[in-house]
């Protein structure tokens, strides 16, 4: 063996292009933080435990005949919505949907119809709760519609089901970004104009909520639950929803003339990044690249503008 100590290579690649580092020190920078941007409600935790707690119990007293067609559809059976005829193996027809919420206990002030099936009346999942808002949102829009002739009939839109509780686990989602959307499109349906009088509750759910509503569901993902105004188990959630606050936007509220007008306070936020100490060498070093790089593509456009030519010479004729 050889008594030269072992070669070490202390930079990252043997290719990479090295470059004088610069001395950098931390500086803060003032910016603006956005006034039309929508936070989620702040909800104790303890509220939110419940909420989860009595959003399981509901979830467990849907028939198990609705988790089983759900299966079904995701195996690409036919579904019983599409086809009425169409009867799961080892169900019976003249099953009640209801079956399963005896245990539930009916709250002050619920609806007749509290014994109906909750499970028309739940909505699940991010693109389906989305699509939901966005009905939602677009009819509470005002329309006016021009007609040419005279026999023109304005066919009024059938009213989009009216949310009551947007259930969302952001503690679990990974991006978090994937559902950064909804507190606007709940601010939206709420501070409409032309909004039905109930407005939605936007609700977080602490971490590991979504794992277990999916077991409970029998889904593979269940991150958003939307419940509707007219679902029985909207009742469920009545005494809770005084602790939530609701999430709507200042700048889509109609003016009132009576009330007075209140200005978004302004709030500075300090961002933390770096700068060379020595901004003189930093500023000629920038120079020196741009002036480099800009030598490099004239020269690189002129060796594609340039053409071979081909020169045709001819011989002189034998005289012989």
């Amino acid at each position: 063996m050889s008594d030269q100590p072992a070669r070490v290579h202390n930079h990252l690649s043997n290719r990479a292009k090295v470059r004088s580092a610069l001395e950098r020190k931390p500086i803060f920078k003032s910016v603006l933080e956005n006034p039309f941007q929508i936070k989620w409600p702040s909800v104790p935790m303890n509220v939110q435990n419940l909420f989860l707690a009595r959003l399981m119990a509901a979830c467990e007293n849907i028939p198990s005949r609705v988790h089983a067609s759900r299966a079904v559809v995701r195996k690409g059976a036919i579904s019983p919505a599409v086809n009425p005829s169409f009867k799961l193996p080892g169900t019976d027809a003249q099953a009640s949907d209801d079956v399963g919420l005896g245990n539930l206990p009916a709250p002050d002030g619920a609806p007749s119809d509290y014994r109906s099936s909750p499970s028309q009346h739940l909505i699940i999942g991010i693109n389906q709760v989305t699509r939901a808002l966005e009905r939602q949102l677009q009819f509470s829009r005002r329309r006016i519609t021009l007609c040419t002739s005279s026999q023109c009939v304005d066919q009024p839109d059938v009213p989009p089901s009216n949310m009551a509780i947007v259930f969302v686990c952001c503690a679990d989602l990974d991006p978090p970004v994937l559902v950064d959307h909804i507190p606007y499109l709940v601010a939206g349906c709420n501070s409409a104009k032309n909004a039905p009088p109930t407005v939605i509750r936007l609700v977080p759910l602490p971490k590991g909520s979504e794992a277990i509503i999916s077991q409970t569901i029998g889904l593979r993902r269940a991150a958003v639950i939307g419940i509707d105004h007219a679902s029985p188990l909207a009742a469920i959630f009545q005494d809770l929803l005084g602790s939530v606050q609701v999430v709507s936007a200042s700048w889509l509220c109609p003016s009132d003339a009576k009330s007075a007008q209140r200005l978004v306070p302004t709030h500075i936020k300090q961002l933390c990044t770096t700068a060379p100490k020595n901004m003189k060498v930093a500023k000629e070093q920038r120079s020196k690249a741009r002036a480099a790089a800009k030598t490099k593509s004239q020269r690189f456009s002129r060796s594609v503008r340039r053409k071979p030519r081909m020169t045709l010479t001819t011989g002189a004729a034998d005289t012989s």
